[in-house]
Order: structure tokens, then sequence, then C-alpha cells
């Protein structure tokens, strides 16, 4: 028997942590052909990997000086260890800078292939990022061009790569995100006289989603919608004081993975009001399930569901107005094609292009 090809995923987690990068890698974990691959995932050290079941590679690049050179040296070794590395990057975040450049100088160091798999291409906000901007461009260009394949989820932004770096556009990979197979078998019953109308929200509580634009319109709106926040993030806090004293307004917390299904269930809308998104998995999941989406109306997403979904300027008064609005209406011809539309986008599919990839990557 040959020898497996070792693969090392570098990502900021894996489930239970929400996000579509946490999944990605879980999922590549789970799913790849384990005859050809044997797969390792080094992550940043957080107290909730604890709860994991999969064996994981603890790099923290916090704290004091050591904690870098630990890390460093731990870079070293399992690189060096490893075939092919497949680098998770969801955006400029750190740890991910760090994680980027000791990849950068160690794969130079060991002559080693990696692949870059994009999540999100996000813009710089904050005052303090905005200084370091012609740093981090130089930085992120040295790092895609060093890559052996590039990954992203749409053809937006695959195209927008293309015209802002000079790179070889054939090492630039579209590769959407998946979906599991339960969500087409759950079953919503739309002809039911329902006393309320569900709205839900999930993914991670952070700035970003804009969930306090969505708690603050639902709080405006008649009684008789409800709107359910599934996840976990650095805003539950204040999300919670701000949906205070509002029965209609439920904050559900994180859910396992094999609960996810009940999240849609009975559920007449998803809203995600979010500044920032790439292709995210809930719109697939809430598409196969039977459940419409108001999105907010960001370019990679638009380009990808075109009239699938409905879009939102992501106000306060926009969402006023469109939610009830969309509640309104026959939507079971549009609810079809949606379901019709996100069968393409299967974890299988994607497992077995990944795999073609990384066989690609080490030629």
């Amino acid at each position: 028997m040959r020898n497996r090809i070792k693969l090392l995923q570098i990502s900021p987690g894996v489930p239970p942590l929400v996000g579509g990068v946490e999944k990605c890698t879980y999922i590549i974990y789970k799913k790849l052909n384990k005859s050809i691959f044997d797969v390792n995932i080094l992550v940043g050290k957080n107290r909730i990997f604890e709860k994991s079941k999969i064996p994981l590679i603890m790099c923290p690049t916090k704290g004091t000086p050591l904690n870098y050179i630990v890390a460093f040296i731990k870079f070293l070794i399992h690189i060096k260890s490893s075939d092919l590395v497949h680098f998770q990057y969801p955006n400029f975040l750190f740890p991910n800078i760090t994680y980027g450049l000791m990849l950068l100088l160690v794969s130079k160091i060991l002559k080693k292939p990696y692949i870059l798999h994009i999540h999100l291409i996000l813009k710089f906000k904050s005052k303090f990022w905005l200084k370091f901007i012609n740093l981090y461009n130089y930085y992120f260009k040295k790092l895609l061009k060093n890559a052996k394949l590039i990954l992203i989820p749409t053809n937006y932004s695959r195209n927008l790569l293309i015209k802002q770096i000079d790179l070889d556009s054939a090492r630039i990979k579209t590769l959407p995100n998946g979906i599991d197979a339960q969500f087409f078998e759950i079953k919503q019953d739309k002809d039911k006289l329902d006393k309320f109308h569900k709205i839900i929200y999930l993914g991670r509580f952070s700035k970003v989603k804009n969930i306090d634009k969505l708690i603050q319109a639902v709080k405006k709106l008649q009684k008789d919608i409800y709107l359910y926040i599934y996840g976990s993030g650095e805003e539950e806090n204040n999300l919670k004081i701000l949906a205070k004293g509002h029965k209609n307004i439920v904050i559900k917390g994180r859910l396992q993975q094999n609960q996810m299904y009940k999240a849609y269930q009975g559920a007449k809308l998803m809203v995600l009001p979010s500044s920032n998104e790439e292709l995210p998995i809930t719109i697939l999941e809430a598409l196969a399930a039977g459940v419409p989406i108001l999105s907010a109306e960001l370019p990679s997403i638009k380009s990808h569901f075109k009239d699938k979904i409905f879009y939102t300027d992501g106000s306060v008064a926009d969402l006023m107005e469109k939610i009830p609005l969309i509640l309104k209406q026959d939507l079971k011809s549009k609810i079809i094609e949606g379901q019709q539309f996100v069968k393409q986008f299967t974890w299988e599919r994607f497992v077995s292009r990944i795999e073609r990839y990384y066989l690609r990557a080490l030629r």
C-alpha cells in the first residue's frame, strides 16, 4: 500500500465554533478519502475546542513573545512533516496575518506547496487597520502569488482578485460551499395557519452581521412576527440587552450540528442583514429547507443567487418594510425554484473537487 498524502489544514477552528470557515475545515476532515489523505488540523488555542472530538494541533499566537516562538516552531515541525498545506483564510483578522506570515516564511524555507482558501474579501473600515493598509496589501499579494492554488467561493470574488492582482487566472478556482442532504428533508407546512410568523437569523453574533438593526426593526413590527436568533459570538450580551422585554424576540444561542435543522422548521423567512459576506452556508441551507431569504444586497451574494432570494439595503427602515411585505406573498414557486437551484451545492461535490485540487497542487 502506498503512503498516504499528509495534509495539514491551518484554520481558525472547527465546530462547535460557528462559521463557514470552521464548517469547511470540519467537512474536509470528515469526508476526505482517508485511503489517500492523512489529515491534521492546526488551530489557534481556544477553550471551546475542548468540546471537539477532532484531534487538533493547538498553536497559540497571542500573549507573550514565547507564544510566538512556540507557534513558529510548531509551524516548522508540522509543515515539514506534511506534503501539502491548506490554509483556510477567512479575512484579515488576527491571528490569520500571523499564520500567513509564518506560512510564507516556513514554506519558503522548506519548499512546501500550499493552497490558499479565501472565504471572504473584507474591506478595511477601522482607522486602526487603515494605517497598515499598504503593508497588508503587500503581504496579501505575496501570500497569493506564492500559493500553488487559490480557492474562493464565488465567481464575483474570483474576478475581483484577477482584476486587482496580477495573478495567473488558471490558479484561481471557484469553489462554492456545500450543504448537508438533511436540509432537503425538512418538511414545511406552508398551508398551516400559524398564530405567528417565525423569522430567523443564523450565524455569528458580531457587529458586521447587523443583528442589532434586525432586532430594532422587529421591535417596531406587528407582534405576530417572532424573531428567533441562533448562534454565538462577542455581541451576545449586547443583543440580549437590546432584545430585553420583547417576548417576540428570542435569542436561542448555538445549536449542535445535528440539531441545525430545528432552526429552519416552521420558519417563514430567514434574514441576513450583514454588511460583509461571501457565500453564506446558511443561505444554501435555508433554500434547501424551503425557507425564503432576505439578504443584504452584496455583490458576491447577488451575483450568485440572483433572483432566487430577496434583498435589503440593511437599514432598519428597509427591514421594517421588506419583512412584512415578503410574509404576505405566495412564495411556493420561488421556494421550489430555490430548492432546485441549491441541489448542485453538496458537500460531496465540494470534497470531490478539493481532492482533485490537492493532487494538482502536488504535481
